[in-house]
């Protein structure tokens, strides 16, 4: 990775999104990404431009239903 690439890359804002089946759930509702990076089946990392505009959707449960959801 060249040091241009690296400094955009630094000055992204970047969002962790997991799913854990019935358990926990991190979306974006809208918005457009400029990188992706996959961690694993359960979690990935979206990248945003400074100045971007997207929605973050956090929702968990336990074993009665729903504790949060923003």
């Amino acid at each position: 990775m060249s040091a241009a690439t690296h400094h955009a890359r630094d000055e992204l804002v970047h969002v962790e999104l997991t799913w854990v089946e019935k358990r926990q759930e991190n979306w974006i509702r809208f918005g457009t990404h400029a990188q992706e990076q996959i961690v694993d089946r359960r979690r990935r990392i979206l990248s945003y431009r400074p100045g971007a505009v997207f929605a973050f959707v956090r929702w968990a449960a336990n074993d009665f239903g729903t504790i949060i959801s923003r």
